[in-house]
This record gives C-alpha cells, structure tokens and sequence, in this order.
C-alpha cells in the first residue's frame, strides 16, 4: 500500500493480472500498509480497498522525521484506515491479533487471553470530528474519525501519552 514512482500508474488493476495481489495473499504472503514518510499512498490505497484488497497487518514507521505528520503515530494510520472504511474492530485486530499471528507470537501479545502478556491500549474512539489526514505525497483526505491515546499498559506498567489530538489533524493545511 505505498507508492513507488510508477507503481500506481503501471497497475492501474491490482487484482486482474497473473501476478495479482489476490494470488500472492491466497499463498499466504501478508501484505502490510507500514505508513512512513515515503510509503502510503491514499491513491493506491483507495485503489487496493475498491478491489477488496485489504492489507494483512497495519503497521506505522515512526520515526523522528514523520512523527510530526504525515504519520504522528499508529493509532492516526489506524485512523486513515477507518476512513478508507475499514471498522473498528477490522483496524484494532489489523495492529494487534494479525502481527501477533504473523511472526507466531499470539500466544503472548496481541491479544488479552489468560498467559498473555498485559499489553493493554485504551482508547478514545472520537467519531464526530472534522480531521485531516495527510498520506507521504501530501494527498490529504477529511475523516471524521480519529482514534486517540489514552492510557497505555505494558507488563504491568503505566504509560501515558505526551499528546492528545495533533493539531496537524484539526487544522485544514
């Protein structure tokens, strides 16, 4: 789900060609969104959606340079996730259960069964808002929904988070 130079205009159909997106995710290769600087593409992300190809994890590539948009941080990809269409549960088990299953570690995160670790997020799942969301070429599309940090647990222990909604994604650019 990023764009190279020409990886939109070369596939104008993801899922008719021999080498297909379809085949690759029927023999169990898992397709992951990574949002970072360079690599979400609302275009081609709204193209895969439109052919039902839903990516197999969720996952962001934060770091220094993109903190401060366009990917401020995991739950913010989730929300462009929401907005492509996707539900709440859909975009929840996409960053959680699915990563988790994928490199085999389910039985100890991603999930809150007995065993696991306590590796808790609570959210606050904003649904009525006006919000702004800008993908790695400056694409912006107007969501209504945000989801947003809370509190988060890890083993046990307390995190807070050091925002609460990036004003980035309240102001119109």
């Amino acid at each position: 789900f990023f764009k190279q130079k020409t990886a939109y205009e070369s596939m104008p159909s993801l899922v008719g060609s021999e080498m297909c997106i379809r085949d690759r995710m029927k023999r169990g290769v898992i397709f992951d969104v990574g949002h970072g600087q360079g690599s979400f593409s609302f275009p081609v992300a709204e193209a895969c959606m439109e052919q039902g190809v839903i990516p197999g994890t969720i996952s962001s590539d934060i770091h220094k340079y993109n903190a401060r948009g366009p990917v401020f941080d995991l739950l913010t990809t989730l929300s462009k996730y929401l907005y492509l269409g996707l539900s709440l549960k859909e975009v929840i088990a996409l960053a959680t259960y699915k990563p988790a299953n994928a490199v085999n570690l389910d039985d100890n995160i991603g999930s809150l069964k007995i065993g696991a670790d306590a590796d808790i997020a609570i959210i606050n799942h904003i649904k009525d808002g006006k919000f702004y969301f800008e993908d790695a070429e400056q694409n912006i599309r107007n969501g209504t929904e945000l989801l947003v940090p809370i509190v988060t647990l890890r083993k046990g222990e307390r995190f807070s988070p050091k925002h609460s909604v990036h004003p980035q994604l309240t102001h119109k650019p």
